[in-house]
């Protein structure tokens, strides 16, 4: 508010409001890359600010939202009609590869069936499922008659890996 006062004591009054726009924020939420590919994406959340925002990534990205990443860290700077900027970023993560290995124990007389197929697995996400040529869903196996079996272990993401073994008798 102001008061002028002229020389003949003659006043006059004025206002006027000063506002600020509310802060400018931006969060990013990572989606991790799954079984290897460049499936990983960044969601940003940015609002407040003045006018239109902008968005500059250091990925070279200039949309809201990124899609198709591979494993990293992505830094976005918003900036707002007035040039104010705010910065934040996500890191898009990606699971050792699922590696399947199995190892058969031969059966010990001609026509047994106590041959064994001790299955490791590591890396992908856990839990595991396992399909088994011979229709068993179990990690390792027992009981096992001479012949060729394959496993195929998916992680929880749905990436796959085969790995098989010969028994011998």
């Amino acid at each position: 508010t102001i008061t002028v006062t002229d020389a003949n004591g003659c006043t006059s009054t004025a206002s006027a409001v000063v506002v600020e726009p509310s802060a400018l924020t931006a969060t990013a939420t990572a989606t991790d890359v799954v079984c290897g590919a460049t499936n990983g994406t960044v969601s940003l959340t940015a609002g407040g600010g003045s006018g239109t925002l902008t968005f500059n990534w250091s990925n070279g990205a200039t949309a809201e939202d990124l899609s198709g990443l591979g494993a990293g860290s992505y830094t976005v700077t918003v900036t707002d009609a007035n040039g104010c900027t705010t910065t934040t970023s996500a890191a898009v993560n990606q699971p050792s590869a699922l590696n399947a290995s199995v190892v058969g124990t031969n059966v010990s007389c001609n026509a047994g069936t106590n041959g064994t197929a001790d299955l490791t697995v590591t890396g992908g996400t856990t839990p595991y499922s396992y399909t088994w040529s011979n229709t068993g869903t179990t990690q390792d196996k027992t009981g096992l008659a001479a012949a060729t079996y394959t496993v195929t272990v998916t992680d929880a993401n749905g990436c796959s890996n085969v790995a098989s073994t010969s028994i011998s008798q």
